[in-house]
């Protein structure tokens, strides 16, 4: 630890150098080193730390492991300590994660079979339902809460509703 607080003593302030401590700290199996710069990165940023752990591919290694348990628990830590309503920004979450789950795969479909084939007209079957159950529940979240942004679903959330709103069909 002393040699990373050395590192960090100029400025503390990046959570993804942070993080890469906390996770050197866990291969390592110095668990007083990792429990630190875990604990500092969401001091710094509970939702940077939680996206950079969940987007990252450097950090796939320690997916199932008690570090990702770890990363979860702060995370939900963080957002209660931050007043954010946990319950909506899981259910945003969910719902943005259904929003792309057709999407990530349209560009591969459409080079392999063609933009106009049967593949891709089933995707886009499925993508159209996701869109119109999503949009009129963001609707009812909207009517309840007013626009679901970070100090009521968190930074990493706050889009989540704008995606949304972008891919439905208001007609």
């Amino acid at each position: 630890i002393v040699q990373y607080e050395k590192a960090f003593e100029i400025k503390w302030t990046s959570f993804l150098s942070t993080m890469r401590a906390a996770a050197c700290g866990y291969k390592a199996n110095d668990q007083q080193a990792y429990r630190f710069f875990l604990d500092k990165a969401f001091e710094l940023s509970w939702s940077g730390s939680k996206n950079v752990f969940d987007n990252s591919e450097e950090f796939r290694f320690l997916d199932g492991s008690d570090f990702e348990n770890q990363v979860n628990i702060l995370y939900l830590e963080g957002a209660e300590e931050a007043g954010v309503n946990v319950k909506l920004m899981t259910e945003l979450q969910n719902i943005q994660k259904s929003d792309q789950e057709q999407r990530r795969h349209m560009r591969e479909y459409s080079e392999k079979y063609g933009w106009q084939s049967a593949p891709m007209d089933s995707l886009w079957k499925i993508q159209s339902y996701s869109d119109s159950v999503n949009s009129v529940r963001v609707i009812e979240i909207i009517k309840e809460y007013g626009y679901p942004g970070k100090s009521l679903v968190g930074e990493q959330t706050a889009s989540a509703a704008f995606l949304v709103i972008q891919h439905a069909d208001l007609d």
